[in-house]
C-alpha cells in the first residue's frame, strides 16, 4: 500500500491516513490514491466545484463507533471520477450530484460502494456512468450486516453496465428513479440473509421519466424480499430473470405509462413467492413462468390492460393464479399443472372478471393432483384450445356469468394415477355459452358438460373407448346442440359410456350419428326431461329416474352465530326408487365465485346426509352446496345454502409464531404473500 502525505489533521500508520476530529472540510487533492486508504472518522465533507475534477483511486473509508456514528458529505458540481472503493462502517456518506456534476469510472478498475451496518445515500441529478468488467467481482451496491441501508436517487441521467447489487443478512437497498433517464446493461440484484430472523430486501421504485434494463436477474432467496414499484414513466425490460426460492417472496406492483417486458423468466421454488399487480398498459413478450414446490406461489393480478404473447406457464406441485378484472389478450399460451402428491394443493387458475381474448391455448393437466381451472364471470373468448388431461389430472372450465365463446376446442382425457382417473369438467353456472365445433377424445378418463342456463353446442364430435365416461347434463335452460356425432367403443371390463340427463329443455337440431362397437346408430332422442339415459358402447341404453336433489340445510339459510369450531352439516335426500345415493359436498366463503362445483369439494362418497366441520373462521360466512349420486353416477345439485359463525378467541396454543405481530420492517412482504 502506498503512503501518501494529506495536508489536513491527521497521521499516517503503515501508509494509512487516520482523520481525527478536526472539522476541516477535506478537499479534492485529499483524496487517496492508487493503493493508498483515507479514513474518516468524524463529520467532515468534501465540495467538488464546477469546472474542477476529483479523482478517488486509492480506498475512502468512513468509519464510525459504538459512541460515534460520522457523516460524510461529499457535493460534486464538477467531474467525478471512482477509480477505487468507497466503504461506510456504522457512519453516513451523503453524495450529491448536482445539475452540472458528472460521476464516473475507469471500466478497466473495479469499484465498490460499500455500507456494514451504515447509511449510503446517493442523489443524482446530473450525469453518473459507470461501466464494470463483467468477470470483475467486484459490486457498486453491496448492503451487508444489520441496520445496512444503501439508497440511491436518480432525477438525472444514470447509465450503468455491469452492476452486482447484493442486499444481505439484513441490509437494505433502495433504487428510486424520480425523474430522467435510467439505463442498465446487466443488472444482477440478489436479496437474501442466513442468519436467523434477519430479512434483507431490495426496492426498486420508478415515479417517473424513463428506465431501460437489458439483462435484469433478481433473485430473492431465503430470508429476502423484493418490491419493484412503478407509479409513473415508461418501463422497458429485455431479458428479466426473476427467481424466489426459500421463503423469499417479491413484488412487482406495475402502475405508471407503459410497462414492456421482453423475455421474461419467472421461477418460484420452495416456500417461495412472487405476487405482481398490473394496473397500466403491460406487454409482455416470450415469458416462462414456473412454480415447483411452492404452496404461496405466484399471483399475476391484472388491473388495467395486458398483452400476452407466447407464454409458457408451468405449476409442479406448486400454485399459479391469473387473475383479470380488466383486459388481457393472450396468444399462444401453454399452460401446465402437474403433482403425484396424494395431498391436494397444486393449482393453475386462470380467473377472469373482466374481458379476455385468447387466441391458442393448450391446457395440459397431469398426475392425480394437477389442476387447472378456467373461471369466467365476464367476457371470455377462446380462439383453438387443446385442453389434455392425463394420469389422474383434472382440467375445469366454468363460466359463472357473462359471457363465454369457444371456437375449435379439442379435449383429451385419458389414463389414471393414484387411483384418480383423468377428468375435463366444462361447468356452465350462468350467463351464455357459445361453443364453435368441439372435438372429444376419451380414453379412460371421464368428460363432463354440464349446464345449469343456456347454451347452444355446433357441432360435437366425441371418441370414447377403453372404458371412457362421458356426461352431457342439463341442469336447467335451453341447451341446444347441432350434429352430435361420433363412436362409443369398449366391451367387456372396458364398457365405455355416454350419460345424458336433460332436467329442462335438451335441443338436438340435427340427427344424432353415434355408433357403437357393431357400428348400430343410436337412435333415442328426444330425451325426456328427468330421466338418466346411459348409452352403452355395448350397444344397450338404460333408463333410471333420476335422484332427488338435495333439500331441508341444517342449518337453514342464512343462519348466524353458529359455533365456528364445530359445525354439523346435514340434509335431507333419497332416490324415488330406493336406490343408494351418495353426496358429495362443496364449501367456500367466497361471494363472487357462486359456483362452488368448480372447486375441490371438501368431502366425497358421504353416505349419510350429513358432515362435521371443524376449524373454521369465526365470524365469517360460508357457502356450502351438496351433489346428490345415484349408481349412474349423475351429479343432481341441490340449491346454494350460507351459514355465519359467531365470535371466537384463538388459545395461546394457536398462536404457533408466539410474537406480537408488531414488526413494521420490510419482512412484512415475506409473510403477506403467504396469508
Amino acid at each position: 500500500m502506498k503512503s501518501r502525505i494529506y495536508t489536513i489533521c491527521g497521521f499516517i500508520l503503515m501508509g494509512v491516513l487516520f482523520c481525527l476530529p478536526c472539522g476541516l472540510a477535506l478537499t479534492t487533492a485529499d483524496l487517496p490514491g492508487p493503493g493508498a486508504e483515507l479514513v474518516i472518522e468524524a463529520d467532515n465533507s468534501l465540495i467538488v466545484n464546477a469546472g474542477q475534477n476529483a479523482h478517488l483511486e486509492g480506498t475512502l473509508i468512513v468509519r464510525g463507533t459504538e459512541g460515534s456514528d460520522p457523516v460524510l458529505t461529499i457535493e460534486n458540481h464538477g467531474e467525478f471520477v471512482f477509480e477505487g472503493m468507497i466503504r461506510v462502517e456504522q457512519a453516513t456518506l451523503e453524495l450529491t450530484n448536482f445539475e452540472t456534476g458528472t460521476i464516473k469510472n475507469t471500466e478497466d478498475v473495479g469499484q465498490d460502494f460499500l455500507a456494514d451496518a451504515g447509511c449510503i445515500n446517493i442523489d443524482n441529478r446530473g450525469s453518473i456512468e459507470f461501466i464494470f468488467l463483467p468477470e470483475s467481482e467486484s459490486r457498486t451496491l453491496l448492503s451487508a450486516g444489520e441496520d445496512t441501508v444503501i439508497q440511491l436517487v436518480n432525477s438525472g441521467a444514470l447509465t450503468i453496465t455491469n452492476l452486482m447489487a447484493e442486499a444481505a443478512e439484513g441490509g437494505e437497498i433502495g433504487l428510486q428513479h424520480a425523474s430522467g433517464v435510467m439505463e442498465f446493461v446487466n443488472f444482477s440484484v440478489v436479496a437474501q440473509a442466513t442468519v436467523p430472523d434477519a430479512c434483507s430486501h431490495f426496492n426498486f421504485d420508478v415515479t417517473a421519466g424513463e428506465v431501460s434494463i437489458d439483462n435484469f436477474s433478481l433473485l430473492a432467496d431465503t430470508g429476502g424480499s423484493a418490491a419493484i414499484t412503478t407509479a409513473g414513466g415508461d418501463i422497458f425490460v429485455n431479458n428479466l430473470a426473476l427467481q424466489a426460492s426459500g421463503d423469499g417472496a417479491a413484488v412487482l406492483d406495475l402502475q405508471g405509462d407503459h410497462v414492456y417486458f421482453s423475455n421474461f423468466s419467472l421461477g418460484v421454488s420452495g416456500n417461495g413467492a412472487v405476487e405482481i399487480i398490473n394496473a397500466t398498459d403491460c406487454e409482455v413478450n416470450n415469458s416462462s413462468i414456473h412454480c415447483a414446490d411452492s404452496s404461496p406461489g405466484i399471483i399475476i393480478l391484472n388491473n388495467a390492460e395486458m398483452h400476452i404473447n407466447s407464454m409458457n406457464c408451468q405449476a409442479y406441485a406448486g400454485n399459479i393464479r391469473i387473475e383479470n378484472t380488466e383486459t388481457i389478450e393472450m396468444n399462444n399460451v401453454y399452460m401446465k399443472s402437474q403433482d403425484d402428491a396424494e395431498a391436494l394443493g397444486n393449482y393453475l387458475k386462470l380467473l377472469n372478471h373482466g374481458n379476455v381474448w385468447i387466441s391458442n391455448i393448450t391446457l395440459v393437466a397431469n398426475g392425480a393432483t394437477g389442476l387447472i381451472e378456467l373461471v369466467n364471470d365476464k367476457n371470455l373468448t377462446i380462439n383453438n384450445m387443446a385442453a389434455d388431461s392425463n394420469y389422474g389430472g383434472t382440467i375445469k372450465i366454468c363460466n359463472l356469468a357473462g359471457e363465454m365463446n369457444s371456437n375449435n376446442c379439442y379435449c383429451d382425457s385419458s389414463g389414471a394415477s393414484h387411483g384418480k382417473i383423468s377428468e375435463i369438467d366444462l361447468l356452465i353456472d350462468g350467463g351464455t355459452c357459445f361453443f364453435d365445433d368441439t372435438s372429444i377424445v376419451n380414453n379412460g378418463g371421464l368428460m363432463t358438460l354440464r349446464s345449469s342456463v343456456g347454451v347452444l353446442f355446433d357441432n360435437i364430435n366425441i371418441d370414447l373407448q377403453n372404458k371412457a365416461e362421458m356426461r352431457l347434463l342439463n341442469q336447467s335452460g335451453d341447451m341446444i346442440i347441432t350434429n352430435l356425432g361420433g363412436t362409443i367403443l369398449g366391451q367387456g371390463e372396458d364398457v365405455s359410456t355416454l350419460t345424458v340427463w336433460n332436467n329442462d329443455t335438451l335441443t338436438v337440431a340435427e340427427e344424432i350419428s353415434l355408433e357403437c362397437n357393431d357400428e348400430i346408430l343410436f337412435d333415442i332422442y328426444p330425451f325426456e326431461a328427468g330421466v338418466i339415459y346411459t348409452l352403452l358402447s355395448e350397444c344397450g341404453v338404460t333408463e333410471k329416474p333420476q335422484a332427488f336433489a338435495p333439500w331441508g340445510p341444517d342449518p337453514e339459510i342464512g343462519d348466524s352465530g353458529i359455533r365456528y369450531d364445530l359445525v354439523v352439516l346435514s340434509w335431507q335426500g333419497g332416490h324415488p326408487q330406493g336406490d343408494a345415493v351418495s353426496y358429495n359436498l362443496y364449501l367456500d366463503t367466497q361471494i363472487d365465485d357462486t359456483c362452488l362445483l368448480c372447486r375441490e369439494p371438501v368431502a366425497t362418497g358421504l353416505v349419510n346426509p350429513s358432515y362435521i366441520l371443524t376449524s373454521l373462521e369465526p365470524n365469517t360466512t360460508y357457502y356450502w352446496q351438496v351433489v346428490a349420486y345415484t349408481e349412474a353416477e349423475i351429479g343432481i345439485e341441490g340449491p346454494k345454502w350460507s351459514f355465519t359463525t359467531g365470535d371466537g378467541t384463538v388459545s395461546p396454543e394457536e398462536d404457533k409464531d408466539n410474537d406480537d405481530d408488531d414488526d413494521d420492517s420490510h419482512c412484512f412482504i415475506l409473510e403477506a404473500l403467504r396469508d
